[in-house]
Parts: C-alpha cells; sequence; structure tokens
C-alpha cells in the first residue's frame, strides 16, 4: 500500500495505477483529477474485494475528490482485466450475464464529476465473450464512493411483447388443432 499526505493533482497524462495488481493507493489529503489523467484500474476477480489481491484496485483519498476534467479533455478510465497469474487475460468470477458494482475510489467528498468528461477504455479487458462492455460500463457518484458499474441492458419493451405474443398463438393454434 502506498500513501502519500500532501495534495496531488493528476493532469495532462499522468497515471494512477494503486496497489500490487490489484492494490491500493491510499492519499491523505485532497486529490485533483484534471484534464486528460488516466486511473489504470486493474481487476483480476469479479467477485473479490476492492483493494485486494483478489479483487480490483481502489483509490483511497482522506481528503476531498475533485474531477476538473472537460469533455474536451476528459478524465480517462483504463478498464485492465487479469489472470490467475496476474497478466492480461480473463478475469475469475465474471458472468456477463450480471449486473456488477465496483467501488474503485473512496474519498471524503466527491466534487465536479460529470460523466460527460470521462472515457472508459476496456480495451485492455477480456473475459470469456465477446460482448462490448464498452457499451455496458459506467461510473457513478455516491456520496464519496465512485462506482463502476456494469449493466446487463435489460430486453427492450417490444421485444417482451412480440415473445408473449409468439406465446400467445402458439399456444391458441395447439389448442384449435
Amino acid at each position: 500500500m502506498s500513501t502519500s499526505q500532501n495534495p496531488v493533482e493528476f493532469r495532462d497524462g499522468a497515471i494512477i495505477s494503486p496497489g500490487n495488481s490489484p492494490g491500493v493507493l491510499s492519499l491523505g489529503s485532497s486529490t485533483t483529477l484534471g484534464s486528460d489523467s488516466v486511473y489504470q484500474w486493474e481487476i483480476n476477480d469479479a467477485l473479490g474485494a476492492a483493494g485486494e489481491s483478489l479483487g480490483w484496485d481502489l483509490l483511497q483519498v482522506a481528503g476531498d475528490l475533485v474531477f476538473e476534467s472537460t469533455e474536451q479533455e476528459p478524465f480517462h478510465l483504463n478498464v485492465i482485466s487479469l489472470d490467475d497469474n496476474g497478466d492480461e487475460g480473463a478475469i475469475e468470477n465474471f458472468d456477463p450475464t450480471q449486473n456488477y458494482e465496483w467501488l474503485i475510489a473512496s474519498a471524503a467528498s466527491i466534487s465536479g464529476f460529470d460523466p460527460t468528461a470521462t472515457r472508459i477504455d476496456t480495451t485492455k479487458f477480456s473475459a470469456e465473450s465477446s460482448l462490448p462492455y464498452q457499451e455496458r460500463l459506467s461510473l457513478r457518484v455516491e456520496g464519496g464512493d465512485l462506482i463502476l458499474v456494469y449493466q446487463v441492458p435489460e430486453p427492450s419493451s417490444w421485444f417482451l411483447i412480440g415473445i408473449g405474443l409468439s406465446g400467445w398463438i402458439f399456444r391458441r393454434k395447439y389448442n384449435c388443432e
């Protein structure tokens, strides 16, 4: 675990990479995530724990976590999956049909967060399927927590209505014979 007591600013391509794949970076004062800063977030077990060796990276900030990114110069979250050996690869216990929420940063407070001023890169995220992960991931602030959300899309209403009608037609046809 690494710790800093001084205010920290990440800007212009500066990279945050907590811990020992995965691990924790603890900052004892306020931290600013500015234009074009990059958080290299690693995960090796979808059901593990934040900051643990079987789990995912965690940024802990004792003070305030301030976002100063813009839509033109966004904050970047690079999502990197690791295998059992710590190499880039498929993570354990990941089911692409399930929803997940991973705590990736915690602070006394979070300010300035704008989802349109963030970019999530999944080019180094792999699992046992070839689903489009980019569209399923988003960031959410809840109090002093920054959470990465993996959301399985809900079936559309028209799709469900179509399945219902197909079943009704099949049943009606079967009952008429």
